[in-house]
């Protein structure tokens, strides 16, 4: 059976100013092995998230923020466990703007848990996949992955530089929210290319 890690303390709803640790400790949850689920437990390390209160202009930075946040506290059971990190994270998106959003995403949170098809109730490494697309749908500028796209469309290889090429096309496919495995995506770096790559990837 599933034990999802105990989150204990939360950040303040009203502190705008990052504390140097994340006032979270994790516990065992009642029933669970307390040696596996709480080996690596305690404190979470490193500066808390800030709180995100629906400023579009700070999204991405926010989802930045969050992805280092993961990386340094990888062996945190309540990082590792895709529900509660992803409630975790939650209770860092407030004020009036947001609280009623952040409500839908905890809701829908508990209903894949309770739906979960898995037999021991283990959560999918999907659903934190989902609710990163969420925040990004529901808050980054559209504006910008359009200008992004478009900036995309025109890109041109100059004078050989396979390398500068590379790098501001891939900076360019992420800021347009792609992936290099998406469609038409491989067809679009070789319109870039130069007429002897391009010969060379047609054979």
């Amino acid at each position: 059976m599933y034990f999802p890690p105990v989150i204990i303390g939360m950040a303040s709803q009203h502190s705008q100013t990052p504390q140097t640790q994340a006032n979270v400790t994790i516990t065992p949850a009642q029933g669970s092995n307390t040696q596996t689920r709480n080996g690596d437990g305690g404190s979470l390390m490193g500066n808390a998230l800030p709180i995100f209160y629906r400023d579009r202009a700070r999204a991405q930075e926010f989802l930045n923020t969050i992805t280092i946040w993961k990386a340094v506290n990888y062996k945190k059971e309540v990082i590792k466990d895709p529900y509660t990190r992803t409630a975790l994270v939650l209770t860092y998106i407030k004020g009036d703007n947001v609280n009623s959003w952040a409500k839908r995403q905890l809701d829908i949170l508990n209903e894949k848990q309770q739906n979960n098809p898995d037999p021991n109730g283990t959560p999918n490494k999907t659903w934190w996949t989902d609710f990163k697309r969420a925040v990004k749908d529901a808050f980054t500028f559209t504006a910008s992955k359009e200008t992004a796209l478009a900036q995309l469309e025109k890109l041109t290889m100059n004078k050989g530089d396979i390398n500068t090429y590379i790098t501001t096309f891939n900076r360019l496919l992420a800021e347009a929210d792609f992936t290099c495995t998406d469609k038409g995506a491989l067809e679009m770096f070789k319109q870039g290319l130069n007429i002897m790559l391009k010969v060379n990837c047609i054979k």
